[in-house]
C-alpha cells in the first residue's frame, strides 16, 4: 500500500490506546508502520528495476518486519537514555511499552501489502514464494476515508496539527479531483463530490469537538470498519474469481487447458477486475465487470 494508508494506520493505531503505553508512542507507530519500506533505500544505488526488485524483500518478510519491530524502540529508548543523561533528567520512554507498540504496529505493514496485487514474500530469506491477498488496489481512496477520518477528528486539536492536516487533506483532495488516474474511478464526478462532502463534514465534527468526545472508540471503530471492509472485499473477490473463471473457460475454448487465473482489483471499484489466466497454449487478459445478484 501506498504509505499515507501506513500513516494512517499507525496513527489510528496509537490513538486507539497504544499513546498512552509511553511518551514517543504515537511517532513509534508511526514509524513502525512504516518501516519495512525502508528497502526503498536500494534507490539510492540501482535503478528502477533495481527497486522493483528488492522492494517488498526481505525488510517486509516476517524475520525482517521482527528485526524493525525490534530495532525501533530500541532506538527510542537508548536516545532518550542519552537525552536524560545530557540534560539530567529521569529516562521517559518505557522500552518494554514501545516494544509491545511495535511488535503490533509493525506487522499491520506487511499485512496491508498482502492485501493487494503486488504481492509480498512473507517467507525471506528461506522461501522467496509471493503471496497475493488481490483484495484491494495499491492505493485506495476509501482506506484514506475510513482511518484518516478517524484520525483527523482526534488528532486535530493544536494549531500545528490542523496546519499539517489542511496541507494534508488539500493535496490528497487535488490528487482526488485532477489526478489522472482519478479518471478511472466509477462514476468520477460522483466520487469527487462524494470526497468533497466528507471531506465538509469531517471539518463541521471536527469544529463541534466530536473527536474529543469519542475519544479511543473512535479510532478502534475505524480499524473495525477496515476489517469490515476488507471482507467484503474479499466476497468480492471470491464472486469476481468465479466469474472470471467462467468467462476464461469461454474465451480459451475447450481445447486449452487453464493453468492458473487471477482477478485483481482496481482503483476504487470493488466490480471491476482485471483479470489474467494462463492455459498450457497462451495467457489472457480482460476486464471484468459484474453485479452481485441477490
Amino acid at each position: 500500500m501506498d504509505n499515507l494508508t501506513h500513516s494512517l494506520v499507525g496513527l489510528a493505531a496509537a490513538k486507539a490506546g497504544l499513546e498512552r503505553l509511553s511518551p514517543g508512542a504515537t511517532a513509534l507507530c508511526i514509524l513502525a508502520a512504516n518501516g519495512p519500506d525502508i528497502d526503498v533505500a536500494v534507490a539510492l544505488f540501482t535503478d528502477r528495476w533495481g527497486v522493483l526488485k528488492h522492494h517488498r524483500g526481505i525488510t517486509h518478510s516476517i524475520a525482517g518486519t521482527l528485526v524493525i519491530a525490534l530495532l525501533l524502540p530500541t532506538i527510542f529508548y537508548v536516545g532518550d537514555l542519552l537525552i536524560a543523561r545530557k540534560r539530567d533528567r529521569p529516562p521517559q520512554v518505557k522500552f518494554r511499552a514501545l516494544l509491545i507498540a511495535s511488535l503490533l504496529v509493525s506487522f499491520t505493514h506487511p499485512f496491508l501489502d498482502w492485501t493487494n496485487n503486488y504481492g509480498i514474500r512473507f517467507l525471506l530469506p528461506w522461501n522467496p514464494k509471493w503471496f497475493y491477498g488481490d483484495l484491494v488496489f495499491i492505493v485506495d481512496p476509501y482506506i484514506w476515508l475510513i482511518v484518516g477520518s478517524a484520525c483527523f477528528l482526534l488528532g486535530a486539536n493544536t494549531r500545528f496539527q490542523r496546519t499539517v492536516w489542511l496541507i494534508l487533506g488539500a493535496v490528497v483532495t487535488l490528487l482526488i479531483m485532477v489526478s489522472p488516474r482519478a479518471g478511472n474511478f466509477p462514476y468520477p464526478w460522483l466520487m469527487r463530490g462524494f470526497w468533497i462532502a466528507v471531506v465538509a463534514l469531517l471539518v463541521t465534527l471536527s469544529a463541534k469537538k466530536v473527536g474529543d468526545r469519542a475519544g479511543a472508540k473512535l479510532a478502534v471503530a475505524s480499524l473495525i470498519t477496515l476489517l469490515v471492509y476488507w471482507g467484503a472485499l474479499a466476497i468480492a473477490h471470491s464472486t469476481a474469481l468465479a466469474v472470471a473463471r467462467q468467462e476464461a473457460v469461454s474465451i480459451s475454448g475447450s481445447s486449452e487447458r487453464m493453468m492458473r487465473l487471477v482477478a485483481m482489483p482496481t482503483l476504487a471499484n470493488p466490480f471491476w477486475w482485471d483479470c489474467v489466466f494462463e492455459t498450457d497454449q497462451a495467457t489472457y487478459r480482460f476486464n471484468l465487470k459484474f453485479v452481485i445478484k441477490s
